[in-house]
């Protein structure tokens, strides 16, 4: 009887695993590395004047997952921004970006001014990654040198 009961048993567990597992299929992971999480801008360099901003408690963030980058302004001064990119071959390409407004519809920006509050002054932006780790990233435009450290 013990034997039955074991193979029912076993035979359950198996069916949850199963289930488990398929339930899991659609989960996307994201192989973008130390690229993905939650950046706080903390200084920005203009290229043409070598002057340095420190924005540490400007409450500017970019969060990374999948394909997909997400601005946001803490003190919320500005409205949040989504952007598709592409990080590859040490550099990361910004684009099709929209207003994040979940009520009523993600908005496309057709105005690059909602962008340039969080560093980005193109609507398709390429920065060069000088350099990137579990901690830190710098990014670098045509105009500007993004320092970031990782939230």
């Amino acid at each position: 009887m013990r034997s039955e009961h074991k193979s029912i048993f076993d035979g359950v567990i198996v069916c949850f695993l199963l289930v488990l597992l398929t339930a899991c299929d659609g989960f996307q992971v994201s192989d973008n590395g130390d690229l993905d999480g939650m950046w706080h801008l903390v200084e920005v360099d203009s290229l043409a004047n070598q002057t340095t901003a420190d924005f540490t408690y400007c409450g500017i963030y970019w969060s990374v997952q999948s394909d997909l980058l997400a601005l946001d302004d803490k003190l919320e001064r500005y409205e949040s921004c989504l952007l598709r990119f592409i990080g590859s071959d040490g550099q990361l390409r910004v684009f099709d970006p929209y207003v994040n407004n979940r009520d009523e519809g993600d908005i496309p920006i057709a105005d690059v001014a909602k962008l340039s509050p969080f560093g980005i002054n193109a609507i398709e932006e390429v920065f060069e990654i000088e350099s990137l780790s579990r901690k830190k990233m710098i990014l670098k435009s045509q105009s500007l040198r993004l320092r970031f450290k990782k939230y």
